[in-house]
């Protein structure tokens, strides 16, 4: 990197220092002078490599592609590797298979929607001659990168706005399931019988209403097990934020007889083994296809918070439980049923309706 620092520095604030910026392409000399913080100096002289670059390349700005990869090295540095993996799908095997590679401040909401038509009838791995029937919620999914994409644009000083802004697919109704104790008792014995792992991860699930990914990147030091909590850290939650759920009784008494080193998992096997066991284990529930489709794993999530609501848990609470940072997302998509107090409340209407009395007489 070409930058130093500059001799003359009168009058900087305190922590900051100027820097003299020098830069060469051809028979052209670039030359700028910045006073910034010394961990920012680096980020910001890549920037301004960079913008010379290409506007030398393109007057018309930095590429679409080429800012793809930038974001994408971005998420390997910061985000986790499961995450990078998905993001590095959607980029490679969707977005840059349908979208052009333009200059970025060329796009608009009109390529976004093309791209939201397209991914709707375009399912990965799909071998079929005939066009997938995408459900709203992955193509939601795909969106999602994308509009991540665009706000860190924003952030870099590409783009002044999000062309995704408000462009999804409606899901339609939220699912809706609930067990018998009689399901809920097969659910836990065929699992048990499938994989001692994943007859682990139902459990966690029921007593935590954590999701897939949250139960495989939890780690015995996560435990408390001296303050009966358990802690999920912010890297490991989908909404980044640090969550603390309390380790119930019949919860710690599994995982104590369980209990590792601090490092180790929880759940002692890789996440696409157990994504295996429960596609395999679903086809052997008698209960598996229901009104809304295919039970899966995440139906615990919405099984457990619904459970906490019957036994009068506040919906505040609850939300809070979930991770969630508004009840609203609580009450459309995770609690569905009334309570058991609420039919006997409903029940009152009994009073006043004249068909009842008169069946009375």
């Amino acid at each position: 990197m070409s930058y130093s620092t500059a001799k003359d520095q009168k009058g900087v604030q305190e922590g900051k220092v100027t820097y003299k910026f020098s830069y060469t392409i051809g028979s052209n000399r670039y030359r700028k002078q910045v006073t910034c913080y010394p961990s920012s100096i680096n980020k910001i002289y890549r920037k301004w490599e960079r913008d010379i670059i290409d506007s030398k390349l393109n007057p018309k700005g930095p590429m679409f592609f080429q800012i793809l990869d930038d974001f994408l090295a971005h998420v390997k540095r910061t985000r986790s590797k499961r995450t990078y993996g998905h993001y590095k799908r959607v980029i490679t095997s969707l977005i840059k298979v349908q979208m052009k590679d333009i200059p970025i401040t060329d796009i608009k909401r009109r390529h976004v929607k093309e791209f939201i038509e397209w991914r709707q009838t375009v399912r990965l791995g799909n071998t079929s001659d005939k066009p997938a029937r995408v459900a709203p919620s992955t193509v939601n999914h795909t969106v999602n990168v994308l509009s991540s994409f665009f706000n860190w644009c924003i952030d870099m000083e590409y783009l002044t706005s999000n062309p995704c802004y408000r462009l999804r697919v409606s899901e339609g109704k939220t699912r809706q399931w609930q067990l018998t104790p009689e399901q809920l008792d097969e659910l836990l014995q065929k699992s048990y019988e499938r994989n001692k792992n994943f007859y682990y991860m139902v459990i966690i699930a029921l007593c935590t209403c954590f999701r897939f990914g949250e139960i495989m990147g939890l780690r015995w030091k996560d435990i408390d097990f001296g303050h009966n909590r358990i802690s999920l850290h912010w890297q490991r939650t989908k909404d980044k934020e640090t969550r603390i759920v309390p380790l119930i009784p019949s919860l710690r008494e599994m995982l104590i007889k369980m209990k590792g080193k601090p490092e180790e998992p929880v759940i002692n096997a890789s996440y696409e083994a157990m994504q295996s066991v429960s596609r395999r284990l679903r086809p052997e529930l008698s209960f598996a296809q229901g009104e809304d489709g295919m039970f899966r794993f995440h139906d615990l999530r919405h099984i457990a918070g619904q459970y906490l609501f019957d036994q009068g848990v506040p919906i505040d609470d609850i939300a809070v439980i979930m991770g969630h940072s508004s009840v609203k997302t609580t009450q459309k998509h995770y609690v569905h049923f009334p309570r058991p107090d609420m039919i006997e409340k409903m029940g009152r209407i009994d009073n006043v309706l004249p068909f009842r009395r008169a069946s009375n007489d």
